[in-house]
């Protein structure tokens, strides 16, 4: 405000001017000088005698002090003052806005350069970690590489040992097929043995349901240990080119035997025999459909099987099938028995078979 009202009165003065005033000069003294003054000419007069009317001029108002021509001046003055003064005042707003301006740009500059510092300050600090984490992850690069030379060495280690162990587990399975032949040696070398025989000590008799005989079966464990849960069975076949063969029979025997429930109180002690009687027979309808020819007569096979366990090992299954054949003295038929016949027990023969007599295992 104070620089605006100076800078107004200085254009004023300036525009006003200011009192001429004599300079006033030291006094010296003065030389004497010598003035020649003409004679004056005459004057010359063409005009008339101005008369009395003639020579007072008409009397005017005087004008306002203030709209006289030379007060004219002054009014410009000011006026030029006045546009001064706004100019003047325009140009001190505009510069408290720029010196506004400048204080913020300073503050603002102030302010940049204090983030800039924090923020060259952060990529120090953060160069520095990264240096840290560079110089943490090239000792893991080298911790990793003499991990992998160890995993390396221990691979190699472990290699060694899997073929040691492939050794060693050929060993042990050529040791555990060994002592498993030590084992089936020792079992069989102990096992039972059961064998089987049949006697007749009844007729061969028929009637109306078919031949019936009366057989004695007898067990025998020529084995070093018992025998137990047997199951055994004899069996009548009538033998026809159209039946399965006395061999097959007894292999189905034998499956269908072992497939059966142990009888836990059938036990053979080695060298002792035990005995059982049985009824056997055949079916009417089968002898009949089963002759060698119409009213030759037919042919009988007996098939005996048994199946038993041993104490030493339960889950085996030991087995033994015999095949006889069932006969009369050549000059009473021989082989071949009429539809009907009865036979008494002197004249009947139990003769092993001679191709296939007994199967054990």
């Amino acid at each position: 405000m104070w620089k605006s009202l100076a800078v107004t009165v200085f254009i004023v003065t300036s525009l006003l001017g200011r009192p001429c005033t004599a300079s006033v000069q030291p006094s010296a003294p003065v030389p004497p000088t010598h003035v020649i003054i003409d004679p004056p000419l005459p004057a010359f007069n063409s005009a008339k005698p101005e008369s009395a009317n003639e020579q007072r001029p008409p009397q005017v108002k005087p004008l306002a002090w203030f709209l006289r021509p030379d007060f004219l001046i002054v009014w410009v003055t000011i006026a030029y003052a006045f546009i001064s003064w706004l100019t003047v005042r325009a140009t001190s707003r505009q510069a408290n806005t720029m010196e506004a301006q400048a204080k913020d740009a300073r503050d603002s500059a102030a302010a940049a350069a204090a983030i800039a510092q924090d923020t060259l300050k952060a990529i120090n600090l953060q160069t520095h970690h990264t240096g840290q984490q560079v110089a943490i992850a090239i000792e893991s690069a080298k911790t990793a590489q003499m991990s992998g030379e160890v995993a390396l060495e221990q691979l190699k280690v472990m290699q060694q040992q899997a073929v040691e162990m492939k050794a060693q587990t050929a060993v042990a399975k050529t040791s555990a097929e060994a002592a498993l032949l030590n084992a089936k040696a020792l079992i069989n070398a102990e096992r039972p043995w059961v064998y089987p025989t049949i006697t007749i000590f009844g007729p061969l008799t028929t009637d109306a349901n078919g031949p019936r005989l009366s057989v004695r079966i007898q067990l025998d464990n020529l084995g070093n240990t018992p025998a137990v849960g047997m199951v055994f069975e004899p069996r009548m076949y009538v033998m026809h080119i159209s039946k399965p063969h006395l061999t097959d029979e007894r292999k189905r025997m034998l499956e269908e035997l072992a497939n059966r429930a142990p009888v836990l109180a059938s036990i053979a002690f080695p060298k002792i025999p035990v005995f059982f009687n049985f009824s056997i027979s055949l079916a009417a309808e089968d002898v009949e459909t089963h002759q060698i020819a119409e009213g030759a007569g037919y042919v009988v096979g007996i098939v005996l099987c048994v199946v038993y366990r041993h104490t030493l090992d339960e889950t085996a299954r030991y087995y033994t099938g015999r095949i006889y054949r069932l006969g009369k003295p050549l000059e009473k038929g021989g082989a071949l028995f009429k539809i009907g016949e009865d036979v008494p027990v002197q004249d009947l023969l139990l003769i092993p078979d001679s191709i296939f007599p007994i199967i054990a295992a």
